[in-house]
């Protein structure tokens, strides 16, 4: 299958000669293969909320057979007082009574379920989503991690790992709890989806306005024209520099085609005077935010590497306020940073 005319971006080399940079076409090289993944991700996703309460029928098992051992014993003892001089009787009484150790020591070595595997498959359903669906889009599996300038955008990095957590998490919660409330086990007034504390909203507010404060920051600065280099003209418009993939937008930097970014596009600036060198409030931003998923995700697994078999769990881990600002003031301090670049 050829490559396809597909979206194109002008602009001149440094020559002068106009230059059209085109991307391949996008999608999957089979229709199928696109629905297979979707579906199979989709499938991984249930999966994960199917298991939290598969291991927990399972982390029942010891217990319903030692149940069961005892009425047998107890049956068996009953048969043996009516007819004590039933040897046939007294040998089941003794293999009974055999059955109620072993099960006990069973029971006692049995540990409780654990919904670490259950979030583990969320974690990795949902990052697979995201990848099968900008593959899709671009051929690219991190693509949703690339902006519209064509570098890898830091506040999208941070949505996403964020998003991802968070909802990982409350989806395995939230399965647990409606497992065994089907079941018949949750006590009166608890609540099947679990509750999140406001420091935890007031993170998520400001990760999503995060993103939505840097566009609009950027859009302002590549209204302001075209940076003036050597060599370069008056005219608007991008003008590519240096290689046939870097151009700029104004004085922001950009890539020519969507699959020209670098992991790289995370540390160094976003403006044609910086964008070689290391951006100390990029830098920061993201060194504070990888402590913070960190935190929390060691929050994530506390609560859920042991949990006993009739307990529901009321609420998502609270991350201390402390950190929430911190986090906070990260963010302040990158976005300003990008405002006062030029």
């Amino acid at each position: 299958m050829g490559v396809a005319q597909g979206a194109s971006r002008s602009g001149r080399y440094p020559d002068g000669r106009p230059a059209v940079v085109t991307t391949p076409e996008p999608g999957y090289r089979k229709p199928y293969f696109g629905a297979a993944a979707f579906v199979a991700v989709l499938a991984a996703l249930l999966l994960s909320a199917w298991l939290p309460n598969y291991l927990r029928e399972q982390a029942q098992v010891p217990r319903m057979e030692h149940e069961r051992a005892v009425a047998a014993a107890d049956s068996a003892a009953k048969a043996v007082a009516e007819k004590p001089d039933d040897r046939a009787l007294a040998t089941r009484s003794a293999a009974a009574l055999e059955a109620v150790k072993k099960t006990k020591a069973a029971l006692d070595k049995a540990q409780p379920p654990s919904l670490l595997p259950a979030w583990a498959l969320a974690l990795a359903a949902l990052s697979s989503l995201l990848a099968v669906i900008a593959y899709g889009l671009d051929r690219q599996p991190l693509g949703f991690l690339v902006d519209e300038r064509g570098r890898m955008s830091l506040s999208r990095l941070q949505l996403v790992a964020w998003s991802v957590l968070i909802l990982s998490g409350y989806w395995t919660v939230s399965a647990w709890n409606i497992g065994i409330a089907h079941a018949g086990l949750a006590a009166t007034g608890d609540q099947v989806l679990p509750t999140m504390s406001r420091d935890l909203w007031l993170l998520l507010g400001i990760v999503f306005a995060s993103p939505l404060a840097s566009s609009l920051i950027l859009k302002s600065k590549t209204e302001q024209g075209p940076a003036k280099q050597d060599g370069q003209s008056d005219k608007p418009g991008p003008t590519y520099v240096e290689s046939q993939e870097v151009t700029n937008i104004g004085p922001v930097d950009a890539r020519t085609t969507q699959r020209a970014w670098s992991f790289m596009d995370l540390f160094v600036g976003e403006y044609t005077g910086n964008r070689t060198a290391v951006d100390v409030s990029r830098l920061q931003q993201f060194i504070f935010t990888l402590l913070a998923l960190i935190a929390y995700a060691v929050l994530l697994w506390q609560m859920l590497e042991v949990r006993k078999s009739s307990t529901m769990l009321p609420s998502m881990p609270d991350l201390q306020e402390n950190a929430v600002a911190l986090l906070g003031l990260s963010h302040a301090a990158y976005l300003a940073a990008k405002g006062i670049q030029k």
